[in-house]
């Protein structure tokens, strides 16, 4: 039987909406009573643009059915116009891209859209060669991107992939705006057999003519309350999420959700915040989509677990673990009666750079180590670099913003597809020198980073009662995952769990977090293992399942009431990690400049010749210089700029969007922002094409692009992008 990949697109939660009035989207919320009402505080014009669309919604309803409105919904009061105008303001679109195959599913209507449809994806490209270890090396993803699919009018001649005649004889043209994407690499597939859930899905801080979901008012713990129906809109400008790759897509580097931009400053603008009540608000306002991946037929699974052969350690200390592993591995279903997880994470050493077996423990330092500071970006001679925050009185400071934004923008790297053979785990000093790693190297970087933080007093709230853990265990979709707790004892439903990665952080009561199951929890001097039946974050926190003096719920890797002689039999080092990070300062202006300018040309010029490739010999137009004037070009560097400062900031400024409509009030713009770390120019094209705005064939269609370079430390620059098209308002 030829091997299939089979991708299930279920459903949809917050689609973005698109804005008709170009001013902002409406804000909603819900009453007592669970109606959604309007806030008082918004413009009376934009009043005024809804009533209209209200009218217009009844209209077509009254048209297309025997009776009034009401008749055919059968209820006399109350018609949910919300509703009605959210399904009839996007048109959600899903396209699958894996290798060189593209599938799409058919158009869903509505902010909460569903599909359940299946698409298929060959891979009799494989079939030559389907060993586990080859399995396991593969660097392909599994892209899903979400685009909303828009019916103009005969005689736009816009629409995407449609040229010529062919466009002049449909009926409606199409135009596919992107609104988002994820990713799921396929050696996750391979590895768990079956990857399903629901998926947050990485948005661009800023998308141009769509409205974006806020969180709603009065938002508390009670997740069970915390649904789609239950939040606002908020307007034009942007939508949550750190973009790019969202930021990276394929290994996407999201930071906490910021929300929409509009006429009254909105854009990138929600401060940093390591409240858990405060990010489960937030969290309500991504988009996330409902996704199921497996092969067909099904590949036996590779078997992961590394024996320790060779160690740094004790011979004692390395019978100790065996016995542990063992024990964890094996302990459910036992006479004690819990449920078997085969898929839960027990980890006690892992391999370093040399191929031996290290304590877990070792990697963290009790004093931490210490961040970048503001003396980086202090020199004597000319040229010093703007701090990411935009200002140079502000400084790069010690604190957790700065601390998950400098961790996330290090690009990520598989240890599987660089070493070929298996995990490896590097100390932070090599981390920063290699300048790539995976989930390991980033949440023990970040790790050590807020530990010096609580030790030097610098935490929010100067809080010496915080604990951090390191957090072995699964998520969606990367499977064998580590991510970063912090926690408060005596009030667990506080806790938050830190995705080093992306810059991401999720309320332990959260839901919607990506983190499916707690196998291990790490301290420097020892390790946790969980014996729970259900090791969600949000039920642990719930039930009081994070509390690691309960014998009955975790079982520790040294019984605590061990001996000091006892414990000191196993000779355990000290920690591993340099007492002293060394930084590189990072870029000056100059180099900043010229690999903006580097970049720019190089998607101009690329954006020419896949529009060439579409239209074939018609030898399509890719106008920048009309448009793009040097002062609209200025105003968008603006904005990227800020966006990056904003990232960093607890008090975010408003962005002003409205210069930029000054500029282009004789068109409709469609734009986004991306961010990314960069990496190399290949990867940004791939990030740039995959927005699909080379595809639009408007005789008359101009472009917008600017970059914008920030420089960190260590030689690592936070890339951004804003790029879309601008069309003839009336075509």
């Amino acid at each position: 039987t030829p091997q299939r990949l089979l991708i299930q697109v279920i459903e949809a939660r917050n689609v973005p909406m698109r804005d008709k009035s170009g001013r902002g989207g409406q804000d909603y919320y819900e009453d007592d009573n669970g109606r959604r009402r309007q806030d008082n505080n918004r413009r009376s014009n934009q009043r005024q643009d809804f009533e209209a669309d209200d009218q217009e919604l009844l209209n077509e309803m009254a048209r297309t059915s025997k009776g009034g409105a009401a008749d055919r919904f059968d209820f006399d009061e109350d018609i949910d116009l919300v509703g009605l105008r959210e399904r009839s303001r996007v048109s959600p679109v899903i396209k699958i891209s894996f290798r060189d195959h593209e599938a799409k599913t058919a158009p869903a209507e509505g902010t909460n859209a569903r599909w359940k449809e299946t698409i298929t994806m060959p891979l009799e490209d494989l079939t030559s060669d389907l060993t586990p270890q080859r399995l396991l090396e593969m660097n392909d993803n599994i892209y899903v991107s979400l685009f909303d699919e828009v019916r103009i009018k005969q005689g736009n001649a816009s629409r995407r992939g449609v040229s010529g005649r062919d466009a002049g004889e449909q009926e409606g043209m199409l135009e596919q705006r992107y609104l988002g994407q994820l990713s799921i690499p396929f050696s996750t597939v391979y590895k768990a057999g079956r990857v399903e859930g629901f998926f947050k899905v990485m948005t661009p801080d800023v998308t141009m003519g769509y409205a974006a979901k806020r969180g709603k008012k009065n938002s508390g713990y009670d997740s069970s309350s915390q649904g789609a129906s239950r939040s606002a809109w908020a307007g034009i400008g942007g939508i949550p999420g750190f973009g790019g790759g969202n930021t990276p897509s394929g290994g996407g580097r999201p930071s906490s959700p910021r929300g929409g931009g509009g006429d009254d400053g909105g854009g990138g603008n929600a401060a940093f915040s390591t409240s858990a009540q405060e990010l489960m608000i937030q969290g309500e306002s991504a988009t996330y989509l409902k996704v199921m991946c497996t092969l067909d037929p099904h590949l036996p699974a590779p078997n992961l677990d590394v024996d320790i052969v060779q160690a740094d350690e004790s011979g004692k200390l390395v019978r100790h673990a065996r016995h542990w592993l063992a024990k964890m591995r094996g302990w459910h279903g036992d006479k004690d009666g819990f449920e078997s997880r085969e898929d839960r994470v027990f980890e006690a050493m892992v391999p370093n750079m040399h191929g031996e077996h290290v304590f877990l423990s070792r990697y963290l330092r009790p004093a931490g180590q210490a961040p970048p500071s503001d003396s980086l970006y202090r020199w004597e001679e000319g040229g010093a670099p703007k701090p990411p925050s935009g200002d140079a009185s502000y400084g790069y400071r010690q604190d957790v913003a700065h601390c998950a934004r400098f961790v996330s923008m290090i690009p990520f790297l598989d240890d599987f597809k660089a070493f070929k053979e298996y995990d490896m785990w590097c100390t932070s000093g090599q981390f920063l020198d290699i300048l790539a790693g995976d989930w390991g190297e980033h949440a023990v970087l970040l790790w050590n980073y807020f530990q010096w933080l609580k030790v030097n007093g610098k935490w929010p709230g100067n809080r010496d009662d915080v604990i951090f853990y390191l957090v072995i265990g699964r998520a969606i979709p990367e499977g064998h995952s580590v991510y970063v707790m912090q926690y408060y004892p005596g009030d667990p439903r506080t806790a938050v769990f830190w995705n080093a990665c992306t810059g991401h952080a999720y309320g332990a009561g959260d839901p919607r977090c990506p983190l499916q199951d707690v196998g291990c929890l790490v301290t420097p001097d020892n390790i946790y293992g969980n014996t729970q039946r259900d090791g969600r974050p949000q039920v642990l926190s719930q039930s009081g399942g994070l509390d690691v003096t309960d014998a009955s719920r975790w079982q520790p890797f040294f019984n605590p009431k061990m001996s000091k002689d006892k414990r000191d039999a196993f000779r355990v080092g000290a920690s591993i990690q340099e007492p002293v990070l060394d930084y590189l300062r990072p870029a000056n202006d100059t180099t900043c400049e010229e690999l903006q300018e580097q970049l720019e040309e190089l998607i101009k010029t690329h954006l020419r010749g896949w529009r060439e490739k579409l239209r074939q010999s018609r030898g399509a137009k890719t106008k920048f210089t009309e448009f793009m004037k040097i002062e609209l070009r200025n105003r968008l560097a603006e904005v990227l700029e800020q966006l990056e400062s904003n990232k960093v900031s607890s008090n975010p400024k408003p962005i002003d969007y409205s210069r930029i409509r000054q500029q282009t009030n004789d068109r409709e713009l469609h734009a986004v922002t991306l961010n990314f770390p960069y990496t190399d120019t290949e990867a940004v094209l791939d990030k740039i094409k995959t927005v699909g705005a080379h595809e639009c064939m408007h005789d008359d269609v101009q472009y917008l692009l600017a970059v914008h370079v920030a420089p960190y430390p260590c030689g690592i620059f936070s890339v951004w992008v804003y790029y879309g098209t601008a069309l003839p308002i009336g075509r």
